[in-house]
């Protein structure tokens, strides 16, 4: 039987014609951890394709935003929450981001797609990877992007290509550069409000190889993910309660992956609600934001959901889920 692979950042198209994010790598035989994104809509808007016009139901990257988007929900024991669901049997087409890139490296259809094409050629010349290491997601990959306006961004799969792009984009070059002084205060300012953390953190957390600005003018976001599945049916964990720590985080295998995972070495709580003595070990970040604070080795403070695995007996301190958002600083 032909097994289809769906990665973190591919997208969905199901049967009503709403189009789906794909989360992560672990996904149950019968669908896909996903949320709706886009909905067609009878009015125009700056998502088009084909004649029909999309409105963007998750606006802002908040887990209750994206739970709102949930048409399905399903249990997942290694989370210990209900997650977005897509069945298999209402999904009629699937966006591969690697898949569309090469269309594009094929044959460019406007301005956007020539400055995707010319990005992804610079990566993949400065980091020296495949081009089946990257692939373009976002509203270009079901192409119902607005060349004047739509944003670039791209997925780096595997780890090795991972690290060799963040060593890569480490620096300014003529054809990227970082974002001016104004626009890093725009951005920091609003991530400062939406975690309640003071701005220099946010400030302290921007890196290139993460977001920028073309040469020509247009940003650019970059995500990474490992390139292998894995299986949904994992180790079972339960919430038991939320936290503040200082710890030591040194990266993980799985760091470069969604959600981003970090190995704790050692740490001291500030505060929590947990009763019970549990060894936090790991600490993961549902929030893409708090990825440089978890792939670079040193000293965080940590606020989150404490949970424990009862089969190896150990914790975990966990960012950017709906019962806490949380955050993640640089001590």
């Amino acid at each position: 039987m032909f097994i289809i692979i769906v990665l973190d950042k591919y997208y969905l198209k199901d049967i009503f014609g709403n189009i789906h994010v794909v989360i992560g790598n672990r996904h149950p035989t019968s669908g896909y951890i996903s949320y709706v994104k886009y909905i067609p809509i009878n009015k125009k808007s700056i998502w088009y394709k084909n004649g029909i016009y999309y409105q963007r139901m998750v606006k802002q990257y908040l887990p209750e935003e994206v739970h709102k988007s949930y048409i399905n929900k399903i249990p997942d024991p290694w989370s210990d929450s209900l997650i977005p669901f897509a069945p298999k049997s209402i999904i009629n087409e699937i966006y591969d981001p690697v898949n569309r890139l090469h269309e594009i490296i094929n044959k460019p259809q406007d301005i956007l797609e020539e400055e995707v094409l010319e990005l992804a050629k610079w990566i993949r010349s400065q980091a020296n990877i495949q081009w089946n290491c990257i692939g373009v997601t976002g509203s270009i990959l079901p192409g119902i992007h607005n060349p004047l306006i739509s944003d670039i961004d791209l997925i780096i799969y595997g780890s090795i290509c991972g690290w060799k792009v963040i060593e890569a984009l480490n620096y300014e070059d003529k054809v990227v550069k970082k974002f001016s002084s104004s626009r890093l205060l725009e951005w920091s300012n609003r991530l400062s409000k939406r975690y309640g953390i003071p701005i220099r953190h946010a400030i302290a957390l921007y890196r290139l190889w993460r977001r920028g600005i073309l040469y020509t003018g247009r940003e650019f976001s970059i995500a990474y993910s490992s390139d292998k599945p894995k299986s949904f049916c994992g180790d079972k964990w339960l919430t038991i309660g939320f936290g503040r720590i200082k710890a030591y985080v040194t990266p993980s295998l799985h760091s470069l992956d969604y959600p981003v995972e970090s190995h704790i070495e050692k740490y001291s709580v500030i505060e929590q609600t947990v009763t019970s003595n549990v060894d936090i070990s790991i600490a993961l970040s549902y929030e893409t934001f708090f990825m440089p604070a978890l792939i670079e080795e040193g000293w965080r403070i940590i606020d989150g959901i404490i949970q424990y695995n009862p089969y190896q007996g150990v914790g975990r301190i966990v960012v950017g889920v709906k019962e806490r958002l949380g955050y993640i600083i640089k001590n």
